[in-house]
């Protein structure tokens, strides 16, 4: 003891006080880290450890205080990241209530630190900097562009706007993303002056692995699960994603559901011998040239078969070589076409007249004795793999009104509706009119929605309502997705075909 705490000592006791020791070294750690911080170490031997290059992190918990042994490094990102939760606490709770609605997160208890908060807190404050920086006269900073971000996504701003959008109102009348006028882009909220409007941005090319951000529990799924950029757009428009559906259900009302279709998406389920119906469809088209030949009465070696110009609308007919030459003794319109050379009767038409192989498929394009004559009901029956009752497709547990299957057409031929189908090759219009039998069948058999949007990668889409789905017959309908640049392609499982851009 010091001369100075012993005559403080003897002035206590000559004044009756009560005698109280000075504190000691160990007794000030212990009044400090109210416990040992574990089983193996003591206080000292801790903070002694501060001397050998070794890091210690402290934690006052509710059990009292605890210690861990953490490198550098560890000691720099934590000490951020507890400075980025603490200055922005208020965007993290805003972030998980949103992720909760949404279903990307299973409730706001989720760890800020977890992966999903810490990619959904990069892109907001990410997208804050690029508001900020185009808009340099509206924010104070970044928190605040942050905050605005996240209040206009709360107030359904943008759902309202995609709502119109997806119900044709507003398309045309803003910048359009390419020459489809029916195209808006999902991640600009609609289109791309839509969330410049509102005053902010956001920045997917800093953070590209938003699209492949899963909602909660739907990460470890092989099929089915969500497409590139669902979670992403149930968090921007108020979605939620509904566990073992492929759509987004918008907080507006429960009805107001979307199908998302990334391109290449199935539209059917449950399509019966969907090889078969690839085979059958494939035998409505002659598979060589001897069978195109003698689809028109002719024959390859002996009697081929040309393409006969009929005037100048562009117009012509399949005639036999024996055909035109009868047609020349008689009438004056083909007698052109028949010629003298070295003797010979020479039919005067080019080589390229003559029927030849599709070179892009391999296969001729026209349709055999069958195709002329089968009813589009029967094809309905027969080649689509919808299952049918007498001839109609059976009905499904969603139908709230009888889908139009077949207008005015039932007893219409396919080789008269294959001029009104769209499709660059006849097979190609076969394959679209199959399509459309299966959006339909999807709409009423495997999901109820109300917009239907296919997309691209980059967030382009279109959309199809579930009225024009149902209520258009089948003509109208494949105008309809010809429009929007939309075309179907063969899948030969029980899912349906696939449906992607042109």
């Amino acid at each position: 003891m010091s001369d100075r705490d012993i005559r403080k000592l003897y002035e206590g006791i000559h004044q009756g006080d009560n005698h109280k020791s000075p504190p000691c070294e160990s007794d000030i750690y212990a009044s400090v880290y109210n416990r040992q911080l574990n089983e193996d170490y003591s206080i000292v031997d801790q903070l002694a450890t501060m001397d050998t290059g070794e890091y210690k992190a402290f934690f006052l918990t509710k059990q009292g205080w605890k210690g861990v042994r953490l490198t550098q490094l560890q000691v720099e990102e934590m000490h951020e990241e507890a400075v980025e939760l603490t200055d922005r606490g208020n965007m993290i709770e805003a972030i998980k209530e949103i992720a909760a609605g949404s279903s990307i997160i299973f409730d706001v208890a989720e760890r800020s630190s977890s992966d999903v908060m810490i990619s959904l807190r990069k892109f907001i404050i990410d997208s804050a900097i690029k508001t900020q920086e185009q808009f340099p006269d509206q924010y104070t900073d970044a928190n605040h562009a942050a905050n605005t971000i996240l209040a206009i996504i709360r107030s359904g701003k943008l759902q309202q706007q995609l709502i119109s959008f997806m119900n044709g109102k507003e398309q045309g009348s803003s910048e359009p993303t390419s020459e489809n006028p029916y195209m808006f882009n999902l991640f600009n909220a609609a289109a791309l002056n839509q969330t410049s409007n509102l005053g902010i941005s956001f920045d997917l090319e800093s953070n590209p692995d938003m699209l492949y951000m899963m909602p909660a529990g739907e990460a470890a799924k092989a099929r089915g699960a969500a497409g590139p950029g669902e979670a992403l757009l149930s968090f921007i428009y108020g979605g939620q994603k509904p566990e073992g559906a492929g759509d987004i259900i918008l907080s507006s009302n429960k009805r107001d559901t979307i199908e998302l279709k990334f391109e290449g998406g199935r539209v059917g389920k449950n399509i019966v011998g969907g090889k078969t119906v690839k085979t059958n469809i494939r035998k409505l088209f002659v598979q060589n040239i001897d069978q195109a030949h003698q689809l028109h009465g002719g024959n390859m070696e002996k009697d081929p078969v040309y393409r006969v110009p009929m005037g100048d609308n562009n117009e012509f007919q399949y005639m036999s070589s024996s055909k035109i030459r009868e047609l020349a003794q008689t009438d004056e319109r083909y007698s052109h076409l028949v010629k003298m050379k070295d003797n010979k009767e020479v039919i005067a038409l080019p080589q390229k007249a003559l029927i030849k192989v599709n070179a892009a498929k391999g296969q001729i394009a026209q349709g055999t004795t069958t195709f002329q004559t089968l009813t589009l009901a029967g094809f309905l029956k027969d080649y689509t793999g919808i299952p049918s009752k007498h001839g109609v497709p059976i009905d499904g547990p969603y139908v709230t009104s009888a889908p139009n299957y077949l207008g005015n057409y039932g007893n219409t031929t396919l080789s008269q509706l294959l001029n009104q189908i769209p499709g660059h090759t006849p097979q190609q219009q076969i394959v679209n009119l199959v399509g459309i039998f299966h959006l339909k069948n999807y709409l009423t058999h495997v999901q109820n929605f109300k917009w239907f949007v296919v997309y691209r990668r980059n967030g382009d889409g279109v959309c199809l309502t579930s009225e024009q789905i149902l209520k258009l017959d089948p003509i109208e309908l494949l105008d309809q997705i010809d429009n929007r640049e939309l075309m179907f392609e063969v899948k030969d499982d029980a899912s349906g075909y696939g449906i992607k851009f042109q």
